[in-house]
This record gives structure tokens, C-alpha cells and sequence, in this order.
């Protein structure tokens, strides 16, 4: 078990477990945006839309183990709080989504490759996938908000 430092005065320590719930949102939500921009690009494709839709819920899933796995603890007889969580929580709620914002990221990247002006080579695959050349204006500007994003 793994525990955090700071303690909180709270009356009843089960409010933890219950403002962790929280978690399960902001985390999901906001990278359904990035999925539905893969789905955009790989429209036609249903096995990578297939594939992404399991890797979003499998975050959604991962963040389902963070309330799960935390618990609020007493410190003695006082009022104050602190809050343990789980090792196995804590590495799926962090592990699940460094993974599909990596997929994501190399999915889109690879995406607007394709659609490039350039002829295929290491070099120019390259140039396009990480500095967004000879791309569309729109298209560079979608792969440097996923750069930006996943930095």
C-alpha cells in the first residue's frame, strides 16, 4: 500500500473513497476527443476502430481501479484523514493511459504520413511525422496539437 503524505480534516474518512470517484471522468473524457480524431483518419477502417474503441475502454477501466483501490485511513483519534492507494491501482491508472496516448499518437502520426506530399522514404517519413513537412496546413496543425498534447 502505498500512502500520501498530506492529511485532511475530514469527519469521516470514507468521503475519500467517494471523492475519488472523480477520477473516473476527467481522464476518459478527455481523450475520447484523440479517438474520435483516430476514427476520423482510419474511417474506413474497422479493425483500427475496433482496436482504439477497446484501448479507450480499457483506460475507462483502468481509471475504474483508482476508487476502487483507495481507501481513507484515520490518523488516530483524531479528525484528519490520509489516503492509501494500491500499487496495482495506482500502475493501471497510470500505465493504461501513457500506453493509448502512445498508440494514439503513432496512429495519427502515421496517418498523416500517408497523406503527405512526400515520396516514401525513412528520411522523409521522418520529417513528416515528427516536424509535420509537407503536409497540409490543417493536417500539421492536427499533428502538432497531438504533439503538443502527448508532451
Amino acid at each position: 500500500m502505498l500512502t500520501s503524505p498530506p492529511a485532511t480534516p475530514v469527519h469521516d474518512c470514507d468521503y475519500i473513497r467517494y471523492v475519488s470517484i472523480l477520477y473516473v471522468f476527467p481522464i476518459p473524457l478527455g481523450m475520447l476527443p484523440l479517438v474520435v480524431r483516430v476514427f476520423a483518419l482510419y474511417g474506413n477502417n474497422k479493425y483500427v476502430i475496433a482496436f482504439f474503441s477497446i484501448t479507450w475502454l480499457s483506460v475507462l477501466g483502468a481509471c475504474v481501479a483508482m476508487p476502487i483501490g483507495t481507501v481513507g485511513k484515520s490518523i488516530g483519534t483524531t479528525k484528519y484523514c490520509y489516503q492509501i492507494i494500491s500499487h496495482l491501482a495506482q500502475a493501471l491508472s497510470s500505465f493504461c493511459p501513457l500506453v493509448h496516448d502512445s498508440l494514439i499518437f503513432v496512429a495519427t502520426s502515421w496517418a498523416f504520413m500517408k497523406h503527405s506530399y512526400s515520396h516514401v522514404s525513412f528520411k522523409n517519413t521522418l520529417r513528416v511525422m515528427v516536424f509535420g513537412r509537407e503536409l497540409p496546413s490543417f493536417s500539421r496543425c492536427m499533428l502538432r496539437d497531438g504533439q503538443v498534447y502527448y508532451a
